[in-house]
């Protein structure tokens, strides 16, 4: 017996407070590789009880075996999660409890490192590549492939040490426009050159010439006869 208690039951209780894992993002790491920077520490919380059981409730047999173990443990697990001070006292169908310590210790949380992979589009020279709207093409998250932009043409592509993917682009060449050939023009063709026909003579000119012609005949014939009159003379 202990006081005026029918029977006195001595318990502790201690719950086990969960630490939280905190992840960052270390882009000097790659892909898949971790780094633990704080050891997670679970917490913890304890409670000690006094329970006393005095018959001053009149609980028929039947009904006071429902209060198990577990009951009076879910009950105790409950108090423990209030911070109790030393001292207080609280009334349970099952009994009267008072807690004679508590003591309890923070969790100390996890924290990771994990690497990330970043996809960059840049130039030889090392400068980000321009986009058609005149704004720097911004790196991307993961390995992604090589894209087509305008006005550049694709180099190479490389991996950084941290695991990074970089595309190297350069300027585009201008391509030269090819001169059209020059249509040659068909030269225009020569007019023919009609030739000129004879002037025919005037009906009066015809007859001027005949007449002319037949007055030279005629002092032919004459100057031949002269001379043929003379040799026989």
């Amino acid at each position: 017996l202990f006081g005026n208690g029918y029977w006195t039951l001595h318990a502790t209780v201690t719950e086990m407070v969960p630490y939280e894992t905190i992840v960052k993002v270390d882009e000097s790491l790659k892909t898949g590789e971790v780094e633990e920077d704080v050891a997670g520490v679970l917490g913890d919380k304890t409670g000690k009880y006094d329970i006393m059981y005095s018959p001053y409730e009149d609980l028929p047999g039947d009904t006071y075996k429902q209060y198990t173990s577990d009951v009076i443990y879910a009950d105790l697990l409950a108090n423990v999660d209030t911070n109790p001070a030393v001292s207080d006292m609280f009334s349970k169908p099952w009994g009267d409890v008072t807690v004679t310590s508590f003591t309890s210790s923070p969790a100390t949380n996890r924290v990771l490192r994990v690497g990330i992979d970043y996809t960059h589009f840049v130039t030889e020279d090392g400068t980000s590549v321009i986009a058609a709207d005149g704004t720097p093409v911004a790196k991307k998250y993961g390995l992604q492939p090589q894209e087509t932009f305008a006005g550049y043409e694709y180099v190479t592509t490389r991996t950084e040490a941290n695991g990074d993917r970089v595309h190297v682009y350069k300027k585009a060449s201008a391509t030269p426009v090819a001169p059209s050939p020059a249509t040659p023009t068909t030269p225009a063709a020569p007019a023919a050159s009609t030739p000129e026909a004879p002037a025919t003579p005037k009906t009066g000119d015809t007859n001027l010439f005949a007449a002319f012609a037949m007055l030279v005949s005629g002092m032919i014939a004459s100057a031949a006869a002269f001379i043929t009159k003379k040799k026989n003379a």
